[in-house]
């Protein structure tokens, strides 16, 4: 039987008010195979990249007008779900969605840190084997690369993973009054970067950068607003080609917001 170290990225997961264009959009922007889950009582679809991967789900959010708006979310492994969730609501996290099962999948559930950040908590069944093409993999176009957090408090942030799943302190960089850019690891592997909010909004979302297609072709597709406010307490991840750092454009100073074309969530 295989294992997967705690706290690591293995499935991604977005919510939308609109099903039919988000698929769309990143069908063709990703060039994802969006089919079918198949799972009973709910319209759940699977996008799988160019090289036979399943990356992430896609589901409608549901209520209407007081809806959330569309977004990413981000799952972590975790040994024991249950006891995962016990402890983080022990040290002030709160449970969104109380650990349940998913037959054939494992047992999965939603909560927030301190600061409010959502993410998932996936307890995969069982492998004989690693999935050859993981969700997340960062030697691989298509799929998880890089993962941001924006915090109230990121010192308390990365001490609060850092109790949850051991991810450990990386290179730093000086963003002037933005403040510091803190990369954090896990598994033996850069997983992402944190750093403060500035005057941002509260929203999740991810952020994309598309390694198989040029800039030309991603503006095409996507609503560019400069000069938009960043997304407060989010997890935030991106899709490239091969590659561990982020490139110095995902941290300069003055960034691009991006809205997929199809549902609206922020990239």
């Amino acid at each position: 039987m295989t294992t997967t170290p705690e706290g690591m990225p293995c499935w991604y997961e977005l919510g939308t008010s609109d099903l039919t264009a988000a698929s769309a959009f990143y069908a063709e922007v990703m060039g994802w195979t969006i089919t079918d889950s198949g799972m009973p009582g709910m319209n759940y679809l699977l996008a799988t990249a160019t090289d036979g991967g399943t990356v992430s789900g896609m589901m409608e959010v549901q209520g209407g007008a007081s809806a959330p708006p569309p977004s990413w979310l981000i799952y972590f492994t975790a040994a024991d779900c249950d006891e995962r969730v016990a402890a983080i609501s022990a040290v002030g996290g709160t449970v969104i969605t109380a650990p349940a099962d998913i037959p054939g999948t494992g047992r999965f559930a939603v909560v927030a840190d301190p600061q409010g950040a959502a993410f998932g908590l996936l307890q995969p069944l069982p492998m004989e084997a690693p999935l050859e093409h993981p969700a997340f993999d960062q030697q691989a176009s298509g799929h998880g690369n890089w993962h941001e957090l924006m915090s109230s408090d990121p010192e308390a942030g990365l001490a609060f993973y850092a109790g949850q799943f051991g991810w450990t302190k990386g290179d730093t960089m000086d963003m002037g009054e933005m403040g510091t850019y803190q990369i954090f690891g896990g598994g033996g592997l850069d997983l992402g970067g944190m750093m403060g909010l500035g005057n941002s909004p509260v929203s999740a979302c991810p952020l994309l950068r598309l390694g198989r297609r040029g800039p030309v072709r991603r503006a095409h597709h996507c609503r560019w607003r400069h000069g938009a406010p960043r997304p407060r307490r989010s997890a935030r991840w991106r899709l490239d080609r091969p590659g561990h750092r982020p490139p110095r454009w995902l941290v300069r100073r003055r960034r691009t917001a991006l809205t997929d074309a199809g549902s609206g969530a922020q990239l």
